[in-house]
């Protein structure tokens, strides 16, 4: 894999970036801190090749995803959806370039880790696919269907009250002319089954009805849906039966489910309406729009308080990225809005060539400031080359061992309603990396195949599948 070096560098003169969070399949993610405004905020950014190198037309679907990601965040503007901060194109320190959208960090994480860690009320769930519910109500509102609704990509605040959706990038507008389903896309366990079928279905909410409902049985029981993949959710658990709500909800979530769009609930509201009856809450959703915040576009640097740079800070690149006024590109099956209305992020920059981009580091001038200055330089370089040794070192030692199951999947993420990077045969060795999980999930870099190997080198397995050997340093 082929990640983005970031860390402890500036971006836009303003984003500085303390580390990375994780990847998916086709972006990282990144904590930063917005100097200007004061908050801590997150970096996604494109990275295509995290899977290897790929086809010109597959990149391109990404990038065109990409994009429409952050044009439809743009025009969606509540308070159970994540919001977009900024966007831009830069390039990293080994100056490839690569696109970005700046978005709001919510520390709870995700509903997913919230349902293994504890067990929710069924009013705390209720609550939860309320909120949910209301960010979708609003996008369908605006013609937008997210089509990967899952827990993972419900995030919550630090006090875990709100709950936010993210994650658009398979996001469609509801278009007569582009109103097909794209085939394949999705997680298979909470997407409907139009996602991977051939009927010819046309888009609609229901899609995220289904999503939201396989959502809610996570939040009310604490486990996958996987028993029900791309069936419908036909029973709960005996503890939720047994309670006075527990069949009026099986029938609402079995509905929500249904195979054929056409037999399920076909709006949010109307969803809500039977959920909301049969737990003895109100049915109002709030559906009304922010106040809208101001997009920094990346055609425009942005400018601290008083035409200021902010103070320096320590052992930190600043990355002044210098890129070519090329013309943005239109997305593909994104609705403009009319005239006059449209706004920065409904186009993103088309990245400009490598050869544009250049690192420069201001430095102050005065009477033997340079020379000081040098000599504080070589301190630096000795620090980071013993760093950069050290951590080397350590990788080294890091411990190895053999998969002892006949074959065990190589996931991007720590559970498994991440999707199969690969399948590592039985007898395959890999090396066991720092991040580990409570439950059993460790990260791994494949060090031997068994077999034919594959493009994946690095994800997520459970550590009871792997024979560990005494760490040794090479």
């Amino acid at each position: 894999m082929l990640y983005y070096e970031l860390e402890k560098s500036l971006l836009a003169d303003r984003y500085l970036i303390r580390q990375r969070l994780r990847h998916g399949s086709y972006a990282e993610l990144f904590l930063a801190e917005d100097r200007l405004a004061q908050r801590t905020v997150v970096i996604k950014a494109l990275n295509p090749e995290l899977k290897g190198t790929l086809d010109r037309e597959t990149e391109r679907r990404l990038r065109v995803y990409f994009e429409m990601e952050g044009a439809l965040l743009e025009r969606l503007r509540h308070g159970n959806i994540i919001q977009l901060l900024g966007y831009g194109t830069a390039a990293d320190l080994k100056r490839r370039t690569f696109h970005y959208l700046v978005l709001e960090y919510l520390p709870g994480g995700d509903l997913m880790r919230l349902c293994r860690t504890r067990e929710l009320s069924v009013a705390e769930a209720v609550e939860y696919c309320r909120q949910a519910g209301q960010g979708l109500a609003y996008a369908h509102a605006r013609q937008i269907v997210h089509r990967d609704i899952k827990p993972q990509n419900i995030l919550l605040t630090s006090d875990l009250a709100l709950v936010k959706i993210a994650d658009f990038g398979i996001a469609r507008m509801l278009r007569e002319e582009d109103a097909e389903i794209t085939r394949g896309v999705g997680t298979e366990t909470y997407a409907p089954p139009e996602c991977f079928g051939e009927e010819d279905h046309r888009l609609t909410p229901s899609a995220d009805v289904y999503g939201l409902a396989k959502t809610c049985y996570v939040a009310l029981t604490g486990d996958s849906p996987r028993q029900f993949n791309q069936q419908p959710i036909s029973s709960l658990p005996d503890r939720l039966m047994s309670t006075p709500e527990g069949p009026a909800l099986s029938r609402i979530l079995e509905r929500a489910t249904l195979t054929d769009p056409r037999d399920r609930y076909p709006s949010i509201q109307e969803f809500w309406t039977d959920l909301s009856s049969a737990c003895g809450v109100s049915a109002k959703m709030d559906l009304e729009e922010e106040e809208e915040t101001s997009v920094a576009t990346a055609s425009s640097r942005v400018k601290f308080d008083a035409g200021q740079d902010p103070s320096p800070v320590p052992g930190v690149v600043r990355m002044e990225v210098v890129l070519s006024s090329a013309a943005t590109s239109s997305l593909p099956g994104f609705v403009a809005p009319p005239a006059g209305e449209m706004k920065p992020a409904d186009r993103l920059q088309q990245p400009a060539p490598p050869a544009t981009a250049t690192i420069q580091t201001r430095l102050p001038v005065g009477s033997g400031f340079g020379r000081r200055l040098f000599a504080l330089g070589l301190c630096a370089c000795f620090f980071l080359a013993s760093w950069g040794l050290w951590s080397v070192a350590r990788r080294l030692g890091w411990p190895e061992g053999a998969v002892n199951t006949r074959n065990l999947n190589l996931r991007s993420g720590p559970g498994e309603d991440f999707g199969s990077a690969a399948v590592l045969p039985f007898g395959s060795r890999v090396r066991k990396m720092r991040r580990k999980t409570a439950d059993g999930w460790v990260e791994v870099e494949v060090i031997y195949w068994n077999g034919n190997p594959s493009e994946a080198t690095q994800g997520w397995v459970r550590e009871r599948f792997i024979d560990w050997s005494e760490q040794r340093k090479r």
